[in-house]
């Protein structure tokens, strides 16, 4: 079973307030669900829906438009890490409990945190954030989709990370994903 998954470890975003961004992912025009590990670009701000009533074309200074990356080669990009709870609805009645990292989803116009990826950041990642088997030792590479395609060498123009570790995490009782550790060690 293929799992999106994301932890951040060690990263700049971390300490960093300006690092961490909100932003609603889109396909074209249509805003679309998101999935936490996702490798994201931003195209600008979205308009402010509280005041572009009053004045036309007020930007939301607090919410950026995100996309999956156009090309391979794209720079200045952001990983989606949401901020969700648990919940689940019994006899009708929806119960929210507890953090979840695990399988997390953003619903489609749901704001999500997104934090920009520097050199050396450290972060966990589900074997479903891939677009195949990765190995340890090798890399991942940006492709045109919001998931990483594995790699068995550090290309000089593309962004880049390296497998460093493999290991299964488990949330409640009966969840276990396989995550791999990984290092960004290009960030072109």
């Amino acid at each position: 079973m293929s799992t999106k998954y994301v932890q951040p470890v060690l990263m700049e975003a971390g300490s960093v307030q300006a690092l961490n961004r909100t932003g609603v992912y889109y396909v074209g025009a249509t805003p679309t669900a998101v999935a936490g590990g996702a490798f994201v670009k931003v195209t600008g701000m979205l308009d402010n829906s509280a005041y572009s009533v009053y004045v036309a074309g007020i930007k939301d200074l607090n919410r950026l438009k995100i996309i999956a990356p156009a090309a391979d080669t794209d720079k200045d990009i952001y990983i989606v890490d949401p901020v969700l709870i648990s919940s689940g609805t019994i006899n009708g009645n929806v119960y929210r409990e507890g953090a979840k990292t695990i399988g997390l989803t953003a619903a489609a116009g749901e704001s999500v945190r997104i934090k920009k990826l520097r050199f050396n950041d450290i972060f966990e990642l589900g074997d479903g954030n891939f677009t195949g088997a990765v190995t340890v030792g090798q890399y991942a590479i940006l492709g045109t989709t919001v998931d990483l395609v594995p790699s068995g060498s550090i290309p000089a123009t593309k962004f880049t990370v390296q497998i460093e570790e493999a290991k299964t995490v488990s949330q409640g009782t009966t969840a276990n994903v396989n995550v791999y550790v990984c290092r960004v060690v290009n960030v072109v």
